[in-house]
């Protein structure tokens, strides 16, 4: 047993690898009270909970100052002063009837039957070319799968997550694990700023994302 106040090394991974189960109160009798004990005598202990326990919390890195800027802002601005300022319009159904019964529909029918007969023939004619790309999947997840060192503290790893442009959208898992998205930034970007920040223990590209563990 580790001197008061202090974990040895095996006692520091049991703590570790205990922790995501103390913070969702699943850990049975005999390991809580070990839980229990480590935080009350040990300060490392303590440091190392409330770390995770705001990193848990904090869903997401806090928005830059600049977000009211975006386009989401600058649309839901926009879209309320538009539909103030625009007049009655008639309703599709009214619009769709309307234009069916003009002479101008048989004209347009015979538009898009040619047209389409063009593209079918041009399809049969012209064999697709062997660029040898492949497209990427758009339901795709981007994130990476990061551990960081014991010794961050939570202003250090908000700062981190801050600067990187990052968010928590997974973990952790018993081994410390999170997964981090940005909507900013592409993973190498988000990755070599992690990186900087000297905070993390390992850092792997994961496009499954937390589902897919």
């Amino acid at each position: 047993m580790a001197e008061t106040g202090t974990l040895i090394a095996i006692e520091r991974q049991r703590f570790l690898q205990a922790l995501p189960w103390h913070l969702n109160g699943t850990l049975d009798a005999e390991e809580q009270a070990w839980m229990t004990n480590a935080l009350c005598r040990c300060p490392w202990a303590a440091r190392a909970l409330v770390r995770e326990q705001a990193l848990l919390n904090s869903i997401a890195a806090p928005q830059p100052a600049d977000a009211d800027l975006g386009l989401q802002a600058l649309l839901s601005r926009v879209r309320p002063a538009r539909a103030a300022a625009a007049p009655s319009q008639p309703s599709w159904t009214q619009t769709l009837w309307a234009w069916l019964a003009t002479p101008q529909l048989g004209a347009a029918m015979a538009a898009l039957v040619l047209a389409q007969a063009l593209l079918i023939g041009w399809m049969v004619s012209s064999p697709p070319a062997d660029t040898g790309m492949r497209s990427t999947p758009v339901t795709e997840l981007r994130t990476l799968r990061v551990t960081f060192v014991p010794e961050a503290t939570e202003v250090q790893l908000r700062t981190a997550l801050r600067a990187a442009g990052a968010k928590v959208v997974g973990g952790p898992t018993p081994f410390g694990e999170y997964w981090l998205a940005s909507e900013q930034l592409s993973l190498n970007e988000m990755r070599a700023l992690l990186l900087a920040s000297g905070l993390t223990r390992s850092i792997d590209v994961d496009l499954a994302g937390p589902r897919g563990q």
